[in-house]
């Protein structure tokens, strides 16, 4: 997600629809800002308030043409020499906030010389992930799907829980095993229900239709959506999901026939729901 803010708006620009609600961390070099300049800032008398403005906070305003400059923070080795510009060195990649992003940018609009700024964000080449059977994985690409590489160049996922209504997952599966949920307050094969939520060894989820808390996959085909939501991302092996860092809970309502009825499915949906508001 790239912040931009306005002089009047907030524009949130969403390179591509995700499954989940996703906050999607973005990486920016620190302490350094883009700022696009109306005209007035040319004039002497509006350069002066700009400048006034960036250096009560510390910075520097180094113009960059065509009514674009970068906004940092004086380097200390630059601020002990009393020079207006440090030497090149290694700068720091974080990330950043929204709100950090608005508080910095306040004052800069306030002056009424800046007509948007954004962090210095930083830009890399194209994420393709290595995992070997990628190119199998249906909707992944620009030609016939979400384009996700070009989500990935900004964020591979975050850990966010969803749950899959289905045949259930292989959660051994050694591309998914590192993304599925282990619910804490089970103990694993104690035979008793250990959080009280009305299943027994729910460590994974439910099969709804067996009414027990083992939602092994036995077709294939929940353990095929997991893999598109969450399989493990450039790891040399397998394929790689939308969001390589989530957590899934199998929930299993289809049998081995891929049927099942609509009662199980509601079953799922409620178990899930406590889940959520437990």
């Amino acid at each position: 997600m790239r912040v931009v803010v306005s002089s009047k708006v907030v524009f949130l620009l969403i390179s591509t629809v995700v499954l989940a609600q996703v906050a999607l961390a973005e990486r920016a070099f620190k302490d350094q800002f883009i700022i696009k300049e109306f005209k007035s800032a040319s004039t002497v008398q509006g350069a002066s308030v700009l400048n006034n403005v960036v250096a009560g906070r510390g910075m520097e305003r180094i113009d960059q043409g065509d009514g674009f400059s970068l906004v940092r923070r004086i380097r200390a080795a630059a601020a002990i020499a009393g020079a207006t510009s440090a030497p090149e060195q290694e700068e720091e990649v974080v990330e950043v906030s929204e709100a950090e992003i608005a508080e910095a940018c306040a004052p800069l609009l306030k002056s009424k010389q800046v007509k948007y700024c954004e962090p210095n964000y930083e830009l890399r080449t194209t994420a393709i992930p290595n995992d070997t059977s990628y190119s199998q994985l249906w909707g992944m690409t620009a030609a016939n799907g979400i384009d996700a590489p070009r989500a990935w160049d900004r964020s591979t996922g975050g850990e966010v829980i969803v749950g899959i209504i289905d045949t259930g997952i292989d959660y051994n599966h050694p591309d998914l095993a590192a993304n599925i949920w282990v619910n804490p307050g089970e103990i694993a094969g104690n035979n008793i229900d250990d959080d009280g939520n009305g299943w027994v060894d729910d460590v994974h989820g439910i099969n709804a239709a067996a009414n027990n808390g083992n939602p092994m996959d036995d077709n294939s085909h929940g353990t095929h959506c997991a893999g598109t939501i969450g399989g493990i991302g450039n790891n040399a092996r397998g394929v790689a999901g939308v969001n390589w860092r989530v957590k899934m809970i199998g929930v299993k309502f289809l049998t081995a026939s891929g049927s099942g009825s609509l009662a199980n499915a509601v079953k799922g949906i409620k178990y899930l729901t406590k889940l959520r508001t437990q």
